[in-house]
């Protein structure tokens, strides 16, 4: 057997649908195509690391944007990006950047076949003038930055972080919620020829209509303006848990690790239907589990995905097999 990795999204996972657990971690699966949320804030990350890894903001954004494939998402991330660049500057001059994507592997308590551990990767290690140290992590949100970060206190990724760190050592102070608004307006697309609709003139579209669709550059530059005068577009909140907290989130971790025993003992990975449409959306596996568990579905809409502590998971195998409770 191999190791048990638990990460802040497994941990999530578990606690919303045991059901999709096993599907996500125990089989290692994910939909083909992911959604364009994913898509964007992914690549807006990957911008931010590399400006934080010392890059130039225009080359970063190249580097962001090159596997995207729409002009919809490639606007939106190089907007999203020369926004926070411009509005985080002089926030960060007070900081150093001591490790960018850095990965987190505590231990938590072994097993008959080998360890459990909690990792994670971290957006950035930052380090203050006083010598404090703080957990950086980058945000995107379609909600008001007041709504957003009034949720930050009680988000369980950087509680889970927090302590993590602490007890492999490190004395953090206190977690950097970067966060950026995602622009709400949409690229204007052209008018259907057949809905063309002229002035008097006979060569003027009406308000509204269009004969081509707008360029890249010209959806960029009209959600710049977007952006003018919001001054909650980008925002730094630092958030300082308190021992109570750390100690009941150890006291969570400690439950959650009873029960996944439980669940791979007993092979018994029960479905939470109040999860399928959470969140507004579908779950990534309802079109699985609506058909039935489907094996041709199965096969057809999903893919074994890389797991990102590959490695941690199977140390110590000869085989190189994966846990399949991991």
């Amino acid at each position: 057997m191999a190791n048990i990795v638990l990460s802040n999204s497994g941990i999530g996972t578990l606690q919303t649908c045991p059901w999709m657990y096993r599907l996500k971690y125990q089989l290692n699966l994910e939909k083909l195509d992911k959604p364009i949320y994913y898509k964007v804030g992914s690549a807006f990350h990957a911008g931010v690391e590399a400006v934080r890894n010392g890059s130039q903001l225009k080359h970063a954004i190249k580097t962001a944007i090159e596997p995207l494939e729409d002009i919809d998402s490639k606007s939106v991330v190089t907007a999203m990006l020369y926004e926070w660049h411009a509005n985080s500057v002089r926030f960060y001059e007070d900081y150093e950047v001591l490790e960018v994507e850095m990965k987190l592997e505590a231990p938590l308590a072994q097993y008959d076949g080998g360890e459990i551990y909690f990792a994670g990767v971290i957006d950035a290690l930052l380090r203050d003038k006083q010598g404090r140290l703080f957990i950086g992590e980058s945000k995107t949100t379609s909600d008001t930055m007041e709504r957003y970060c009034s949720r930050l206190w009680a988000q369980r990724q950087g509680l889970l972080y927090n302590w993590a760190l602490r007890r492999l050592g490190y004395d953090i102070a206190g977690i950097i919620y970067d966060v950026t608004r995602k622009p709400n307006i949409k690229r204007k697309l052209a008018t259907p020829r057949d809905k063309w609709k002229y002035k008097k003139d006979g060569e003027t579209l009406h308000s509204g209509q269009r004969k081509s669709d707008e360029t890249q550059a010209d959806y960029v530059a009209r959600i710049k303006q977007w952006y003018v005068g919001k001054d909650d577009s980008v925002w730094q909140e630092i958030i300082v848990h308190s021992p109570a907290q750390l100690a009941a989130i150890e006291v969570d971790v400690g439950k959650i690790l009873k029960a996944l025993v439980f669940y791979r003992e007993t092979d018994n990975w029960p479905r939470s239907l109040s999860a399928c449409y959470a969140w507004n959306r579908a779950c990534e596996f309802a079109p699985y589990c609506s058909s039935g568990n489907d094996e041709l579905i199965l096969s057809t809409l999903y893919k074994k995905r890389d797991r990102v502590f590959e490695n941690l998971i199977n140390r110590g195998e000869p085989n190189g097999e994966s846990n399949p409770f991991s």
